[in-house]
Order: C-alpha cells, then sequence, then structure tokens
C-alpha cells in the first residue's frame, strides 16, 4: 500500500514564504472586514473580526480600524469604544485614523462631550491629533449649536499648529 502523507501549507512554507502567506491572507480578512464597513453591517465586520482571531490570525491596525469604522458609520459610539479597549487588549495600539473614526462616531451620535473625551484620551496615549480630529470635534459642537465651544476648540487648532511651526 502506499501511504499518503499531508502536510500542512506552514509545514511546506520557508519562515519568508510563511509571512507573505499570512499578511495575503490578513489582506483578504480586512478587505472583507471593509466590505462590511462600507454596506453597514457592523456586527459582520465585528464577527470577521472575530473570525480572523479564529484563523490564528493576529487583527492589525488597519482590520481593527475597518470594524471601528463599520460601528462608527452609524453612529454606534459603544461599539467603536468597545473596539479600541479590544484592540489595546490584544497588544494592538490605536492610532490617529483609530481614534479619529471614534470621534466621527460621536459626532454622529451627537455626543460633543464624548468626541472631547476620546480627543483628549488620544492626546494622553500619545497620539498626536492632526486635522482631521480638531475638526470633527468642532463639528460635533456646531452640529449642537456650541458654537462658543466650536471657536474655542477652532482656537486650539490654531494655537496648536502655531506652535508646530515654531
Amino acid at each position: 500500500t502506499t501511504e499518503i502523507y499531508t502536510l500542512s501549507l506552514h509545514d511546506a512554507l520557508p519562515i519568508s514564504e510563511l509571512a507573505r502567506h499570512d499578511a495575503a491572507r490578513l489582506s483578504r480578512w480586512y478587505q472583507a472586514i471593509h466590505a462590511a464597513a462600507l454596506a453597514d453591517e457592523p456586527e459582520k465586520a465585528r464577527q470577521l473580526l472575530k473570525e480572523l482571531r479564529d484563523a490564528g490570525l493576529k487583527p492589525d491596525v488597519v482590520s481593527f480600524n475597518s470594524a471601528i469604522h463599520a460601528c462608527a458609520k452609524p453612529g454606534d459610539t459603544s461599539g467603536a469604544e468597545q473596539l479600541i479597549q479590544e484592540m489595546r487588549a490584544q497588544g494592538v495600539e490605536p492610532n490617529a485614523i483609530s481614534y479619529n473614526v471614534l470621534l466621527d462616531a460621536c459626532a454622529k451620535a451627537g455626543d460633543a462631550e464624548g468626541a472631547e473625551s476620546w480627543f483628549n484620551r488620544m492626546v494622553a496615549d500619545g497620539v498626536a491629533a492632526n486635522d482631521v480630529s480638531y475638526a470633527t470635534v468642532i463639528y460635533a459642537r456646531a452640529k449642537r449649536g456650541d458654537i462658543d465651544q466650536a471657536t474655542q476648540w477652532l482656537r486650539q487648532m490654531i494655537a496648536e499648529a502655531s506652535n508646530q511651526m515654531l
């Protein structure tokens, strides 16, 4: 009789090929999560993120940001906040995009205080605020008719830009 041995793909590939293979697999997962975000399916995006982990891959900041976007798009701030916490728990550091998407979720939900709180948390976590960060908090305040607060944030943004130019 002839014995047939099967090896997993990982057994057959050298380390450099494994890294390239995992990157390609991760890219496909990212595309699926992003498609769920575009289709306004936050639960599907979260499920895909779980399946990615179950497949033995480690989600990266891009994968998490896509899932955060899926929650933020309809204004699901609690879902977006949970994903930020999950990111950290898994050793993935949120970046400016992560926070900006969360700020946008707060703005869409009419939660200007939440946007300000997450802005401050972003800066405290060592992530530099950018024009999008400031504009989103300004928008959140203006949307609620808090023109004085929006103006105060605009002044802060201008002062920060001036300090960076020095």
